[in-house]
Parts: C-alpha cells; structure tokens; sequence
C-alpha cells in the first residue's frame, strides 16, 4: 500500500458509544497499520458542535430550499378552491413529517431577531470545524474515523425521538460543515451481526488517496463480501 499518514481523532472516541463499534473500529485501524500506514492520534475539538450545528445550518437551507414547493410551479399539487388553500393543503399533503419539522425549524432559526442568534452563529462554528479539518490535515493525509457512535436501530424506533436520531450523526456531519470528500466502508460486525462501517476522510481534491486506502484494505479483508441477517 501507498504509505500515507492517517490520523485518528481521539474526539471521535466518545463516552457512551458502544463498546462492539469501538472494537471492530479499532481492529480496523490496527490493520491498517499493519499494511504499512503511519498512524497518529489527532484532535478535532470542534466536534461536539458539530450536530447543533448541522440542524441550525441544514435546517435553514430547507426551509430556504422547500419554499418554493407551494403548487404553483414545481412538483405535488393538492385540489383546492382558493390559493392560499391549496398553498396549505399542497405543503400539509405533501411533506412528510420530518420534513415540516426541519422548514420549521429552518423557519425560526431565519426569522427576525433570531438570525443573528442562531444561524449567524451556527456560521462562525462552521468556519471552526473547518479549520480543525486544514489544521489535521497539515499532519496526515488521511482520517479514519467510526462512522455512527452505534450500529443500526430498528425500523421507526427513533422516529418519536428525532434529537437521538440526529445524534447518530454525529461522526459524519462533520465532513458536509467542512465540505470535504469521504468515504465509507465496512470493516466488522457486532455481536448482533449488524455491520459497523469505517469513514475515510481526505483534503480536497485528493479523492485518490481516499479510494487507494479503500481499496487496498478491501483487497486485504473480506467483511464487504459479508452481509448482515436480515
């Protein structure tokens, strides 16, 4: 394999992640060593922010996005007898739960007197997490991190609690703040049998060096050749 330098965030450890992804995440990253990588350990400080953040963020560009999704020129459009109905019934009818939730939110955060409060500030966070990506990535030429702190949920168990789902993001929202490219593998299973996947992050434009450290520890292992019981 190509020697690279990888760094490893120690800020992607975190308390109360579980203990099979840990495992299965770190054997993965002892094998990567052994195929001739250099391995350091690297922080991201940043990262704790980085899900209030994202929504604060995302949220706001859908609510931007979405609004033109009211019958008139682009897509579903609900019968109506009056415009402002079919405005209402249009977007009641055709976004989905979680979809409302994040224009409403993305509503809030623009609104007047709120704009500098919340997204003006989620802004400025961004900028940090960014600069903890250029800052790491003058010492390596790759990061390999855990890609969700545990591995899937059942079908709709989370869906009365969306905070905990959005903090399953956590170790890849990151990389959409600071727009660099990534990747994602797997590299084990739990005791469960549910796969845990491994997030390979690069600089931008060295998409190359992504897919050579993917592909050599792909040629090395077989767990993409596995798959989960169903």
């Amino acid at each position: 394999m190509k020697k690279l330098c990888i760094g490893v965030p120690r800020d992607y450890f975190v308390e109360g992640m579980q203990k099979d992804v840990e495992k299965v995440t770190r054997e993965a990253i002892g094998h990567i060593k052994k195929m001739g990588a250099k391995m350091i350990d690297i922080s991201l400080p940043h990262t704790e922010y980085a899900v209030p953040t994202y929504y604060l963020v995302a949220t706001a560009e859908a609510s931007s996005n979405l609004a033109r999704y009211d019958g008139v020129k682009y897509g579903y459009r609900a019968k109506a007898l009056t415009l402002q109905e079919m405005y209402r019934k249009t977007r009641g009818e055709g976004f989905g739960r979680e979809v409302k939730r994040r224009i409403m939110l993305g509503t809030f955060v623009l609104s007047s007197g709120y704009y500098d409060a919340y997204y003006k500030k989620a802004s400025q966070v961004r900028t940090l997490v960014k600069k903890d990506f250029e800052e790491a990535f003058r010492k390596c030429d790759l990061i390999v991190t855990p890609t969700s702190p545990t591995t899937a949920f059942k079908l709709g168990e989370k869906l009365n609690d969306p905070l905990q789902m959005y903090l399953s993001d956590i170790f890849t929202i990151s990389t959409n703040l600071a727009a660099l490219p990534g990747l994602v593998l797997p590299c084990g299973f739990d005791q469960k049998g549910l796969p845990v996947g491994l997030q390979i992050l690069g600089p931008h434009f060295k998409e190359e060096n992504i897919f050579h450290l993917a592909y050599a520890y792909e040629q090395s292992t077989e767990w993409h050749k596995r798959k989960p019981k169903l």
